[in-house]
């Protein structure tokens, strides 16, 4: 139980080794290996009140706060004789709405947080005045577990402002050096945030930040506790311009953000023919099989419209997925076949980036090869772009030309190209 202890401890600065807090939890361990429960308990919970204590001091005043009031209350912490008590106050407070303004309590937790904490003060007093109340190491166990389950809970209101500073001089760098470690802040951070409002305000402060930067931490978050997980994936999901880039830097997080919302996913490949999105969803199997035949479609209708190609540095697990979805098949039935290009070949000179692009994908294909090729040495129409960047390509070693003619031959066809 020491190790595992030891190791949440390791999480927070203000447990870190050679402060006062962590001095007497090493000594309370110390106490539990021997078998000496009772000074255990005592060191265990004044460490965790010592630590709570102070991070009400170096918070600000929650809303609806008289100043005055609120200093007496700071005085009575900094107090060696009045601490304890005062603390215990601002545990018990609860929301006022009588007041106008409300008035908040220190910390927003429910109630029976405040219980639990009554309870452990109660057993620290079984120990102090060594009551007949059996104590033993499963009560330190036990509330060590308390402490590493709720210790997170009992951060002030005014603390995501501290917060909020920490980061603002993180990213400045007249104060800050690029680079410097944030584990420390990071871990006040998940400590403290409390709601998605928290988030857009922390992102406000920062809003100078290096993007890429900005992304990062909201990564992290994503990939924490269960807690930060769903209040930064509510921040970015809930921003399109957020979800833009944050998607341009994760890709691989979309299933995480989208797949419990199936309406959000059909958004997605119905209204932007954004590939590298679009295939992710195919590899996630995020797309319903009824639905794939129709987003082939969708999808390649908007690239069309658009000239929009397939981006070069798509990876190459994102370009089978595509293939195997039956993309490149949708492309030659819809968009080059004889009859679409009878029809529209002057139109397809404009499209060059979504041919290429599609084509090249495809590699030498016989479906491709046989079109052109009969139109060509046959006298019909043929886009002019496309069939001097065939020839280009075949020369170059783009594509290969071996093969090429290989299929020429195959299908008993003239070609049209010089080598």
């Amino acid at each position: 139980m020491t190790d595992t202890f030891t190791k949440w401890l390791n999480n927070f600065p203000e447990f870190a080794v050679g402060t006062e807090a962590r001095e007497m939890l090493d000594d309370a361990m110390t106490c539990y290996v021997h078998d000496i429960p009772r000074p255990a308990l005592i060191l265990s919970y004044l460490a965790f009140c010592i630590t709570v204590k102070e991070n009400i001091l170096s918070s600000s005043m929650p809303s609806g706060h008289d100043a005055g009031r609120w200093s007496n209350r700071m005085s009575n912490l900094r107090s060696d004789d009045k601490w304890e008590e005062e603390l215990q106050n601002c545990v018990a407070m609860q929301r006022d709405k009588s007041k106008t303004p409300v008035v908040e309590p220190v910390f927003d937790i429910p109630d029976h947080l405040r219980e639990d904490f009554k309870y452990w003060k109660n057993r620290r007093n079984d120990c102090a005045h060594y009551k007949r109340n059996i104590i033993s190491l499963s009560h330190v166990c036990a509330f060590w577990q308390f402490m590493m389950s709720k210790y997170i809970y009992f951060q002030p209101q005014g603390s995501m402002s501290k917060s909020i500073q920490e980061y603002k001089d993180y990213f400045d760098l007249s104060i800050t050096p690029a680079g410097t470690d944030q584990t420390t802040i990071f871990n006040h951070l998940c400590a403290v945030l409390r709601s998605t409002e928290d988030l857009r305000l922390l992102f406000k402060a920062i809003k100078r930040a290096d993007t890429k930067q900005k992304m990062e931490l909201l990564h992290r978050l994503l990939h924490n506790t269960e807690s930060t997980k769903a209040y930064a994936k509510a921040f970015i999901t809930e921003e399109d311009f957020v979800v833009d880039y944050y998607l341009s830097e994760y890709l691989d997080d979309l299933s995480m953000l989208y797949g419990d919302d199936p309406k959000q996913i059909r958004a997605f490949w119905y209204n932007s023919p954004d590939i590298p999105i679009y295939s992710e969803l195919l590899k996630a199997h995020l797309i319903p099989d009824d639905q794939i035949k129709e987003s082939l479609l969708r999808v390649l209708s908007k690239m069309y419209q658009l000239n929009r190609g397939i981006p070069w540095d798509l990876s190459e697990d994102n370009k089978n997925v595509l293939k195997a979805s039956g993309f490149i098949d949708a492309f030659f039935e819809e968009y080059y076949n004889d009859q679409f290009i009878s029809r529209n070949y002057k139109e397809m000179n404009q499209s060059m980036s979504f041919y290429v692009s599609l084509i090249s994908l495809s590699g030498v294909d016989r479906r491709w090869v046989e079109v052109y090729c009969r139109r060509v040495t046959e006298g019909k129409s043929f886009p002019y772009a496309l069939g001097n960047w065939f020839a280009s390509a075949l020369r170059n070693g783009d594509l290969n030309k071996d093969l090429y003619l290989k299929v020429v031959t195959d299908l008993g066809l003239a070609n049209p190209i010089a080598f």
